[in-house]
């Protein structure tokens, strides 16, 4: 590729590829197509067409569904479909290698981005999270806002080496307990189950969050049904979070605690939930320059894809070298005047 083909800019390359189709087009597309590349697509990627990445145009669609001012979700697919069909242009011209759209699945990114996180509470409302709760539930606040547990899970967990295991640094994040039904019974969990090492400070937090709560509170014996396996049976469970009179938490009982503790934080009501500290965890990683891949083990999403189009607005964005391989090889590369040896 000429250094001139590496320099063109997605505005030229648009300005292009408009002038060379809309012979073919119906008045109304030739009217409308000039407007939205115009107001929608150049703005969002004025620089080199090659150095657009899939992260650029995640954060673009998120950008603009969150606002302010939101852009409808139809407005939206319609120009993100003419920006895929002007890359898939630049890929055939060979402006670029691939189509960064090529990696997005449409529907999934937008059902995704449709599930971005509402509100996320900062540091100092967390800490006031933690002030109004009391005691002896602020491990299971730790699991949520320093290990991404979502609360059916911070529910179900264990004094059980199939749980914790605080020599080696490790939680298993356990099948949630299910927190919809009054009587107490473990069920799947939602997304993927899996081991979390503690190897940042937050999760190292959590570790000894437990095991303080384990010293002090220790745990409640609670005959469940364990739905986990094939067979369903009843077994008894050390759960480490059960209300004062050593009751499992359901639905109700567990709401009747958070509304109070919420309210006395003064969290939104909406979106003030226990949810909001999974949030506040990945952002917070992320925002930090830890590897994403790191925050979708650490949230159990089942692929990068849903983790990268849930919280693409809080990944961090930096100028990236491109020419690398080039400048690495540089020695290797022929001058203008070098003859070529047979």
């Amino acid at each position: 590729m000429t250094a001139r083909r590496s320099r063109v800019t997605f505005p030229e390359y648009a300005d292009r590829w408009r002038a060379s189709r809309e012979f073919t087009w119906e008045i109304e597309t030739r009217r409308r197509i000039p407007g939205n590349i115009t107001h929608h697509l150049n703005p969002a990627f004025p620089g080199p067409i090659r150095a657009i990445t899939t992260t650029d145009v995640l954060e673009w669609i998120s950008r603009r569904l969150a606002g302010p001012p939101a852009t409808p979700r139809s407005s939206m697919k319609l120009y993100y479909d003419l920006f895929r069909t002007i890359m898939n242009g630049a890929e055939i011209d060979g402006l670029i290698r691939v189509n960064p759209c090529r990696a997005i699945k449409t529907a999934a990114a937008f059902r995704g981005l449709n599930g971005a996180p509402r509100w996320i509470p900062t540091e100092g409302q967390v800490l006031d999270l933690f002030e109004v709760v009391p005691k002896r539930y602020h491990a299971a606040l730790w699991l949520g806002a320093g290990q991404g547990c979502r609360i059916g899970e911070v529910l179900a967990i264990e004094d059980s080496p199939t749980c914790i295991d605080l020599n080696r640094g490790e939680l298993h994040v356990p099948a949630a307990a299910a927190v919809r039904h009054p009587r107490p019974r473990r069920i799947l969990p939602q997304g993927a189950q899996g081991r979390l090492r503690w190897h940042h400070r937050p999760q190292l937090a959590a570790g000894g969050a437990l095991a303080q709560h384990l010293s002090y509170y220790g745990v409640r014996e609670v005959g469940l049904v364990d739905a986990t396996e094939r067979e369903p049976r009843r077994r008894i469970a050390k759960l480490l979070f059960t209300d004062q009179r050593g009751r499992p938490f359901h639905d109700r009982r567990w709401s009747e605690h958070w509304t109070r503790w919420r309210d006395a934080a003064r969290w939104p009501v909406k979106h003030g939930t226990f949810h909001a500290l999974r949030h506040f965890c990945a952002t917070t990683m992320l925002t930090n320059g830890v590897d994403p891949q790191h925050v979708q083990r650490t949230l159990r999403h089942s692929n990068l894809q849903h983790t990268l189009s849930t919280y693409v607005q809080w990944l961090p964005r930096s100028e990236r070298p491109i020419n690398v391989v080039s400048t690495a090889l540089r020695l290797a590369l022929p001058s203008a005047t070098t003859t070529p040896t047979p």
